[in-house]
């Protein structure tokens, strides 16, 4: 890896997520088209823009972290840009077309100056074997950019990366407690659904500072042991 490659790795660290996987994200059935979708990129390493869209929490700033370390396992560079902390005085994504995957996160959250570089990226990238991930909270419809970078997203391949519904959450529950090693059963999923928020994100991140607490308290995962951290959790 160059000394340049190197540098803009390091300058555009902020939300890069290392411990990110693909394996650890759940695919709802409503997003099964998107996970063929990434599945299909990382198999054949073909350029394929997109932009993606979803609401908070639902899980797109670890999906990108996760889409791009997957790639980087083929020894691919890829680059992870939080677009909401660049202020756009500077050029800052000068020399970008040699990285093979470059993900832009927070794009309805970019300065104006920042939305004017990324409409010139686009346009740079072209002619580049690179492929561009766009994130936003917002539809192509209600994002807030001017109409020639507008037009530039719109020509993407479009995702929504659609919220758990109610009847996945015992399953995202028994998903990612599977991935942290916790003896969830069934019984225990359903009395822990009903006291968090019902978010990818949100249960991901309960669940670890459950395993924390576990640790921490030296204690068995029981539903006493549920309810003492629901009702620590609940104080913070």
């Amino acid at each position: 890896m160059t000394d340049t490659t190197k540098k803009k790795q390091l300058f555009f660290d902020f939300g890069r997520d290392y411990d990110a996987s693909l394996k650890n994200f759940f695919f709802s059935s409503s997003n099964r088209v998107l996970k063929q979708y990434l599945d299909q990129f990382l198999e054949t390493d073909s350029k394929s823009d997109a932009f993606f869209f979803g609401d908070k929490a639902s899980g797109k700033t670890f999906l990108l972290n996760s889409i791009i370390n997957e790639n980087e396992k083929d020894h691919r560079k890829s680059l992870y840009i939080d677009l909401s902390k660049l202020d756009g005085d500077e050029p800052y994504f000068q020399g970008l077309s040699s990285f093979n995957l470059i993900c832009l996160d927070n794009i309805d959250q970019a300065s104006s100056n920042t939305q004017i570089q990324v409409f010139n990226l686009i346009n740079e990238l072209k002619t580049s074997g690179s492929t561009l991930f766009i994130c936003s909270t917002f539809s192509l419809q209600n994002i807030n950019c001017f109409p020639d970078l507008q037009s530039r997203l719109s020509a993407m391949s479009a995702f929504h990366l659609k919220p758990i519904k109610n009847e996945e959450v015992e399953e995202v529950i028994m998903f990612v407690s599977s991935r942290l090693n916790l003896n969830f059963n069934l019984d225990l999923a359903n009395y822990f659904a009903r006291f968090i928020k019902r978010t990818f994100i949100e249960i991901k991140n309960s669940l670890i500072e459950l395993d924390k607490f576990i640790y921490s308290e030296k204690r068995e995962l029981s539903k006493k042991t549920l309810s003492e951290f629901l009702k620590k959790k609940s104080n913070l």
